[in-house]
């Protein structure tokens, strides 16, 4: 559970400078003695709302297809997914398409 707060952590200090990273996913959490940092910030902005559909989609929040808008709350939900892949070891949901 440290690496998940490490992450939170990390995410929290991304949203105080009001930036998403959209693409949380584990491949994008590296680890080094102990420590998590976040990479892979190719799809991050820096923005009050956003409308693009960017990411891994086992891991993009309902936000990114059931609106045109979405927040930083996109992040959170990754992190959720991550959590519960660690706890389970698997995907909360795999669908056909």
């Amino acid at each position: 559970m440290l690496y998940i707060y490490q992450v939170a952590l990390a995410i929290d200090y991304l949203a105080k400078k009001n930036i998403a990273h959209r693409d949380l996913k584990p491949e994008n959490v590296f680890m080094k003695n102990g420590i998590c940092k976040l990479g892979d910030f190719g799809f991050a902005s820096q923005k009050n709302m956003y409308n693009t559909t960017l990411g891994t989609y086992p891991y993009m929040a309902p936000e990114f297809f059931n609106s045109k808008s979405y927040s930083l709350s996109v992040d959170v939900w990754a992190l959720g997914v991550m959590l519960h892949q660690i706890i389970f070891g698997e995907l909360y949901f795999m669908g056909k398409s």
